[in-house]
């Protein structure tokens, strides 16, 4: 969502509502802002509450959620009337509801990609931390990539109003893929144990 905003919002808004590069400027820095505020409260939310399942899900849809009103999507303005067509107030509104979606969705990422490779049978030491923050980083540097262009193909084939709009589909398809999985893991494993580092004892076998 971040690298769709930088590639094509600020051409759309500047067109649209006749913005100047501070006034683009600002609305770049709300999203920032509200994402470096939440931060935190993230952070604690997934690592003290152990709610990380629960927040990326909820921040999937939320993220799409802002992702329809960020243009507003034409879902919203001319299929099902609810919203005003390019309206700047609903922009601004977008915003942050996507940038408290972002945050929500990617802040227990890493801790969730931690506990997966713990159940995995993985031991808790310096090189499965390793493992999977690069992982992690790889993927966040392929969205890099992939985000801005796919975002500035569907905006040159459509607009950015459709791009969003796809944006926000594809976020609702994701979580309720997330939720199939939780689900269907949740079936097949009643009870979740996740396994501290593993000694030489432990993972010798017994002989009859």
């Amino acid at each position: 969502s971040t690298y769709h905003l930088r590639v094509s919002f600020w051409l759309s808004t500047t067109r649209w509502y006749k913005l100047s590069p501070s006034h683009i400027g600002l609305l770049f820095l709300l999203y920032s802002a509200v994402y470096a505020v939440l931060a935190p409260f993230w952070g604690w939310l997934a690592d003290k509450k152990k709610a990380m399942r629960v927040m990326i899900v909820a921040g999937l849809v939320i993220l799409s959620v802002g992702a329809m009103l960020v243009a507003p999507s034409p879902l919203l303005t001319d299929y099902l009337p609810i919203l005003p067509k390019r309206t700047l107030w609903v922009t601004i509104v977008g915003l942050p509801v996507m940038s408290v979606g972002t945050g929500m969705a990617a802040a227990p990422i890493f801790n969730e990609m931690l506990l997966a490779a713990s159940d995995a049978g993985m031991e808790d030491n310096f090189a499965t931390n390793g493992l999977v923050s690069g992982i992690f980083n790889a993927g966040f540097s392929f969205g890099e990539f992939v985000g801005p262009t796919a975002s500035s193909a569907l905006v040159e084939h459509f607009n950015f109003a459709w791009a969003s709009t796809g944006l926000g589909l594809f976020d609702i398809f994701y979580a309720l893929v997330m939720v199939v999985f939780y689900i269907s893991l949740y079936c097949c494993t009643s009870n979740r144990q996740h396994r501290g580092p593993s000694t030489e004892e432990e993972n010798r076998r017994l002989l009859p």
